[in-house]
């Protein structure tokens, strides 16, 4: 398995489509997948602060817009099954696809909830910084600070 993801995501809105998207999706989930694997089988890969909080950073990023296209799948769902565009083998699709709206709705106020933790912890992130102990004993220390130079912090 390789330790390296490339995400290449649909940029374009004219290109489009429920498949582009559904590529897209697999490819964020993958990413998250080996953020997973890259954080557990690997303790203290996040031991830099400025790491730890720009990884904070992009989650909040994330579930700002997640609440947003949460909220939007119900309705998409919801005017499809009224075109005629969705049926269910064993369920009505109206009843099935209201309470997939209501469940996903729930799911957008809880992604917008997590925004908010994420954006306090942050907060409390943010105002931290290495210590001289990360600088002696940090295994990757002389390439962050050769990094730090280079974009002047």
């Amino acid at each position: 398995m390789s330790d390296k993801l490339t995400l290449t995501l649909t940029a374009d809105p004219d290109t489009w489509s429920g498949k582009a998207l559904r590529d897209d999706f697999y490819r964020i989930a993958e990413t998250v997948r080996a953020a997973n694997h890259a954080t557990l089988d690997r303790p203290g890969v996040l031991a830099d602060i400025d790491d730890a909080t720009s990884v904070v950073g992009s989650l909040i990023s994330t579930t700002e817009r997640m609440w947003q296209l949460l909220g939007q799948i119900g309705p998409e769902i919801r005017r499809a099954q009224e075109a005629g565009y969705i049926g269910c083998d064993r369920l009505d699709p109206e009843q099935a696809t209201l309470q997939a709206r209501d469940i996903l709705d729930d799911a957008s106020q809880a992604a917008a909830a997590l925004s908010e933790q994420l954006k306090g912890a942050w907060k409390l992130l943010d105002q931290c910084q290495r210590t001289d102990r990360f600088w002696a004993e940090h295994p990757d220390a002389d390439g962050i600070e050769d990094q730090d130079q280079e974009a002047g912090r």
